[in-house]
């Protein structure tokens, strides 16, 4: 049974929820800010946690706004769109601040806006109401359907309205699944990935329904789940930086254009004043399809880059010069080993949200002078600098990227230097 009460917002949580006390502890505030006097419908979620849905308020902040999305409040993608930008901003500095060393003053050096974002994954369930499409609540399984998003690129809110249209005609109540998107310079690269589907549902009708979609829409591909081919019309390609690179179906990729010219240039900026970058030997490990290796080809650097994801690895081999080594290999299993990082003259890490901690321990070890580490989880990323430290090696400098605005998701390129070897920036 829920209860109603009045709370005051006391402080902003890691999420951009309003956080509230009571004779109770803490209780959690989607939508709330600081200073404001709300009455709460007061509930349970995931986790247990104890949850405020603001019902009234008796006062606003000065660092409210109305969100420009209308479903902000619902979706569980957008956790921020009620803060003004000068709150929004100050709030990631405080997130930032808080999981990285505090003598290190963090600088932001890239903001994400809207239609920028290339790449999503949409949800879909059919049931008595028709079809839904779009996001998950946050912390819910209560599917939000939506007619676009504002901070995706056109062709992916083109291609949202399209299989608004099209999913009813080729499921059957009660099924559900997800649809990945990604826009390349060939159309958009298009998943479908069905709940509880085997391969033999796949039938010639299916076949041939997706394959009217894709042509008439302007795909370049459909799979299913990423590994079943359904059509393709062109190879898919991503541009790296001036260099087309093939694209495996669903595959990782930085989620703007943008962010990832920001960020290649960070890294590029920063090896030059690091290194003698045109005879360095330099290996990018966690390098996906390349993103930072595909802008090392034309320094004269000898590069080794290292991934576990084959079909990655082959598409950046297939393009990549003769100073270039690609190698596939699992390095949370499998890391390069002390002596073997100890070859390089820097060593560019670029981790999944697990981040590193085995590549750091033997990195901890070694004699390799620069280290630049991009991490897309503050908190793996503060465990494996407190790794890299311990091993002697200083951490000089922090820059921020805001790759998925009104969110809490932060990116940050954090650089190192061994300790016999410091020469600070």
């Amino acid at each position: 049974m829920s209860t109603e009460q009045w709370l005051t917002i006391e402080s902003l949580g890691s999420q951009g929820e309003g956080m509230a006390t009571d004779s109770q502890g803490t209780l959690y505030i989607p939508g709330g800010l600081p200073g404001e006097k709300i009455l709460a419908e007061i509930y349970y979620r995931r986790g247990k946690q104890r949850a405020g849905r603001i019902l009234e308020r008796e006062s606003s902040s000065s660092d409210r706004r109305e969100p420009f999305c209308p479903v902000a409040h619902r979706c569980g993608g957008c956790s921020a769109q009620h803060m003004t930008p000068e709150a929004y901003r100050r709030w990631k500095h405080q997130l930032a601040q808080a999981q990285l060393p505090e003598e290190i003053s963090p600088e932001f050096v890239f903001w994400g806006g809207q239609e920028q974002r290339r790449r999503v994954s949409l949800s879909y369930r059919y049931g008595k109401e028709g079809l839904k499409l779009g996001f998950f609540a946050a912390l819910s399984h209560f599917l939000v359907p939506i007619e676009r998003c504002p901070l995706l690129v056109p062709s992916l809110n083109e291609a949202i309205t399209a299989l608004q249209e099209f999913l009813p005609t080729i499921i059957q109540p009660r099924q559900e699944g997800f649809v990945h998107l990604t826009e390349t310079l060939q159309g958009l690269d298009l998943s479908w990935s069905p709940h509880r589907f085997k391969g033999t549902d796949l039938t010639t009708e299916l076949w041939q329904a997706w394959g009217r979609f894709g042509q008439e829409f302007g795909c370049a591909r459909i799979t299913r789940a990423a590994k079943e081919l359904i059509a393709q019309w062109q190879k898919p390609h991503v541009d790296l930086g001036g260099i087309s690179v093939g694209f495996p179906a669903a595959a990782f990729l930085q989620p703007s254009v943008a962010s990832q010219t920001a960020m290649q240039q960070q890294l590029l900026s920063g090896l030059k004043a690091r290194t003698n970058l045109s005879q360095a030997r330099i290996a990018d490990l966690f390098c996906g399809l390349g993103t930072f290796s595909v802008p090392l080809f034309d320094t004269g650097a000898q590069v080794v880059s290292c991934d576990i994801t084959g079909p990655s690895i082959a598409e950046l081999a297939a393009i990549a010069p003769a100073q270039v080594q690609s190698l596939e290999r699992n390095l949370f299993t499998e890391p390069l080993t002390a002596a073997e990082c100890s070859g390089f003259d820097a060593i560019i890490l670029d981790p999944p949200r697990a981040g590193a901690m085995a590549q750091c321990e033997q990195l901890s070890q070694s004699h390799v002078p620069t280290i630049a580490m991009v991490s897309c989880d503050l908190g793996t990323a503060a465990r494996d600098i407190a790794v890299l430290r311990q091993g002697g090696y200083v951490l000089q400098e922090v820059v921020l990227f805001d790759q998925f605005p009104y969110t809490a998701h932060l990116e940050a390129l954090c650089w190192f230097q061994k300790e016999s070897s410091v020469t600070m920036v």
